[in-house]
Formats: structure tokens, C-alpha cells, sequence
């Protein structure tokens, strides 16, 4: 027995940043063809998508400004998931305790962490 679909549907689309940004050895980052165009596309016609991103070393709104910046992509930072968002709703709850921020490259991992509160 085959199921409906339900009647509000929704597609929507999780992008990683290095399927649309290719970075060199040298640390120069280039947009791939036709990224900037797929992107527009998914905006023009109200489709539901984030951009996923590994690096930490960034804000949801840095990264989202960087896109503008460097690619003329306009993207919300809310639109822009980076491995620490999910501790964003979290600031509050633990704003008066000790928090143990465990990351490489100096202190870069505190200092993102104190971006959020």
C-alpha cells in the first residue's frame, strides 16, 4: 500500500560550503561554476536551503558576509549552520558557569565562543 505525500510538502536543500567553494593549497578560495547561479535559482523560487560548513573559525553572520563579500551570494546568517550552532541555544542556560572550550589554533576557539555570549 503506497502512502500520499503529505499535502504541504516542503524541499528544501542542505548545501555544504565546499561543494560551492574550492579552496587551494595557498588558502584562495574560488566559487565553483555555477554555484552562485543554483543558489540564486533555490532563492528566486522560495526553496528552503542552508549552507553547512565544517569550519569553526567563523560566525554564522561571518560566514554569511563572507559569501557577499567574496562571491555576491546573499545568504542570511540563520541560513548558515556551522558545527557550534547548536550550542547557540544554549548560551543562556550556561552564561554563569564554567564552560570548558576545547579547540585548536590559539585561543580562535574562545574567542568564536565569546561571539555568542
Amino acid at each position: 500500500m503506497s502512502r500520499s505525500p503529505p499535502k504541504h510538502a516542503t524541499t528544501g536543500f542542505v548545501i555544504d560550503l565546499s561543494t560551492i567553494v574550492s579552496t587551494s593549497r595557498s588558502g584562495d578560495k574560488t566559487l565553483l561554476p555555477g554555484s552562485r547561479e543554483a543558489i540564486a535559482a533555490l532563492q528566486e523560487k522560495d526553496v528552503p536551503f542552508v549552507i553547512v560548513s565544517r569550519d569553526t573559525g567563523m560566525t554564522e553572520k561571518e560566514v554569511a558576509k563572507d559569501l557577499e563579500k567574496k562571491f555576491n551570494i546573499e545568504v542570511r546568517p540563520s541560513a548558515v549552520v556551522l558545527p557550534q550552532t547548536p550550542f547557540r541555544d544554549h548560551v543562556a542556560e550556561y552564561k554563569d558557569k564554567t564552560v570548558v572550550i576545547i579547540g585548536g589554533d590559539g585561543e580562535k576557539a574562545l574567542k568564536i565562543a565569546s561571539r555568542y555570549g
